[in-house]
């Protein structure tokens, strides 16, 4: 994809902040390469949000992809056919989804 970028970034998960992660990418060098990635079919996806404030861990130890209150990607925002704002929420779409085993 045009435009697309992939970052893996290891790291310890008690000690990342966004600042940290952006230090990191401006740090890579500017040159490209192509390498093959192999992703594991199941792994645990732990998305680092820009907010400091909401890069807390969810009580059974996994940060929340899209909290209701928490997460900054809560909702898609459109006008509709009336002109009036509209809202649809991504938790619910969170909560129903099928992980793979």
């Amino acid at each position: 994809l045009e435009g697309f970028k992939l970052y893996l970034y290891k790291c310890n998960l008690e000690e990342i902040t966004a600042v940290a992660f952006f230090q990191a990418i401006d740090a890579l060098p500017t040159t490209k390469s192509n390498i093959k990635v192999c992703v594991p079919r199941v792994f645990v996806m732990c998305p680092l949000r820009l907010s400091e404030c909401t890069n807390t861990k969810h009580e059974y130890g996994l940060r929340r992809i899209f909290d209701r209150e928490k997460s900054d990607l809560s909702g898609i925002f459109y006008r509709s056919h009336s002109f009036y704002p509209y809202f649809v929420t991504l938790w619910e779409h969170y909560h129903k989804a099928k992980f793979a085993k």
